[in-house]
């Protein structure tokens, strides 16, 4: 705020051209660190409320049997024939000391009986609305187009891929492109790694000192400091004007003010006069 204020409350100082790479560079770093306290927020609601966790896959893959594994209960029916799982099965399991509510789905085909279609239906509700997704190959079967497809449709950026049925066969050069975690949900072999991997994923693993943001409104607030950061950014870097650019900052010092204390003009005042000779 001070390099543009100073450019804007002083045009007849001797201040010099204030280099525009220089204030890109520093919005750049603003950005970065309301981007970490968004990502925090995200944190402290999983942390707070429970992250939500859905396991999906093609019939018969397992998605039960790992579902109980992971739960520690025998909570959903477990049968060799294809599409027992109907309705969306919910446990509540504890993971690095935070809640996860873990939801077993039906699996996904194109289903032949009205019942079934409406349990996949189901599932792909339950999988939009989850903050992460295992999605479980056959190992018997390995990768199929199927699964791809499925993987396609789902996002991919909240998705691990987990290869069931370990004790039956090792994973194939396919499963390897998914970078995904190879577990036998009949025996629990390799279970622990996909709860750490879980873990990492859903952020639960991180020290407690990150920055979070648990209310709704300080999440507002600083998604609106981050629209207005963004903004002055687009405007430096196209150089239409310290007036624009500064409207946009003061905008988003107010919003973070409201949240961490206010930022006074007395302060940028003081900044402008550390790093510039005017008024003197």
């Amino acid at each position: 705020m001070a390099l543009f204020e100073a450019e804007i409350d002083f045009p007849d100082e001797d201040i010099g051209a204030v280099d525009r790479r220089e204030t890109v560079a520093l919005l750049d770093e603003a950005l970065r660190g309301v981007e970490a306290l968004l990502a925090g927020s995200q944190r402290a609601r999983r942390l707070a409320e429970g992250a939500i966790v859905a396991i999906a896959g093609r019939p018969n893959a397992g998605k039960s049997s790992l579902f109980n594994r992971l739960a520690g209960a025998r909570r959903a029916i477990v049968h060799e024939t294809a599409g027992t799982t109907r309705d969306a099965i919910e446990a509540e399991i504890e993971l690095d000391g935070a809640p996860v509510r873990l939801v077993d789905t039906a699996g996904l085909r194109d289903a032949e009986h009205e019942v079934e279609r409406q349990g996949v239906e189901r599932a792909r509700e339950a999988i939009a609305g989850a903050d992460w997704i295992l999605y479980l190959i056959d190992g018997a079967a390995g990768v199929t187009a199927a699964d791809r497809r499925s993987l396609d449709e789902i996002d991919g950026a909240r998705a691990i891929a987990v290869w069931n049925k370990l004790d039956l066969r090792a994973p194939d050069a396919a499963f390897a492109e998914l970078q995904g975690v190879a577990v036998s949900a009949k025996d629990g072999t390799g279970v622990e790694a996909l709860r750490q991997r879980l873990a990492a994923a859903l952020g639960l693993d991180r020290g407690a000192d990150e920055a979070l943001l648990a209310a709704v409104r300080h999440r507002r607030l600083a998604e609106k400091a981050h629209a207005c950061l963004t903004e002055a950014r687009r405007l430096a870097v196209a150089d239409a004007g310290a007036e624009l650019a500064a409207v946009e900052l003061r905008d988003a010092a107010e919003a973070l003010g409201e949240i961490i204390g206010e930022t006074t003009a007395e302060q940028v005042l003081d900044a402008i006069f550390a790093r510039f000779c005017v008024g003197k």
